[in-house]
């Protein structure tokens, strides 16, 4: 599956965080001033302000995106020895292999930020 995941805008994210009820109109408000004050994302912000947790986050951001969601337990830890893939690798590349597919292997990143979706 390829994924063109959609370009970022603070103010859709925020409506859509409203939309997805994670946030309503006024901690909306406080996430933005915070952001902008200190410079840190919106995601951060969130975090930093307590208002979600980083999965809800994450997972908001991914929907938002139109990327998919793959949560830890979605994640075999036995497949990477079973692949023969190196752990070392896969760290570097913030990858984790998630299902194997006749031609191709799915394997989500943790990347969320660089948009990138690997297969």
């Amino acid at each position: 599956m390829s994924v063109t995941p959609k370009e970022f805008s603070k103010d859709d994210f925020l409506d859509h965080l409203q939309t997805a009820d994670v946030l309503d109109a006024t901690t909306a408000a406080r996430v933005r001033a915070a952001a902008e004050l200190s410079g840190a994302p919106l995601e951060r912000a969130i975090l930093e302000l307590g208002l979600a947790s980083e999965d809800t986050v994450v997972e908001a951001l991914a929907n938002y995106l139109g990327l998919p969601f793959i949560r830890q337990t979605d994640i075999d830890p036995e497949l990477t020895d079973r692949l023969g893939l190196e752990p070392q690798f896969l760290d570097s590349v913030s990858a984790n292999p998630v299902r194997p597919e006749p031609s191709r292997l799915q394997v989500a990143t943790t990347a969320v930020c660089s948009r990138m979706v690997l297969q």
